[in-house]
């Protein structure tokens, strides 16, 4: 283990003139860590090791952006699919009979949020028309939502 000396000089240039030893301990890393600073919400890093084992704060809102860095970084990828994504305004488990019945053959995913949202996603054969009749469902049950683009 060792401290991230990189790290180190962020906190202090974000907390200056104070004692920030109690934040050190965020920079302490395995000695072979190399760091991931896409964080717009604290900008601190997360970091990995082996370009295959990878640590990232917990807050979705702090970790996506790291964990896209990665996905760039290590596992580009050659063919990308169109992708069509929306944010609910309500809880997974107020969709979950929805999700249910989204097929197989779809790709699916959703990223529940801290204000109670989530950010719903569809790829591949068929996704269009998923989408088109998971935000009608979503209409059906008196659930918001905003599609989010490309």
């Amino acid at each position: 283990m060792k401290y991230n000396q990189d790290f180190i000089k962020k906190i202090d240039k974000k907390f200056p003139g104070v004692d920030n030893s109690k934040k050190y301990p965020l920079a302490y890393w395995p000695k072979n860590a190399k760091p991931l600073w896409n964080n717009p919400i604290n900008g601190f890093p997360g970091f990995y090791i082996d370009n295959k084992f990878f640590f990232m704060p917990g807050f979705p809102e702090m970790a996506h952006p790291m964990t896209i860095e990665a996905l760039d970084k290590f596992f580009p990828l050659k063919n990308k699919k169109k992708r069509y994504t929306l944010l609910a305004h309500a809880k997974e488990s107020e969709m979950l009979d929805i999700m249910n019945k989204i097929p197989k053959s779809v790709e699916f995913s959703t990223l529940p949020k801290l204000d109670y949202t989530s950010e719903i996603s569809f790829a591949g054969d068929g996704a269009k028309k998923v989408y088109e009749w998971f935000k009608n469902e979503l209409a059906n049950k008196n659930i918001k939502f905003e599609e989010c683009g490309d």
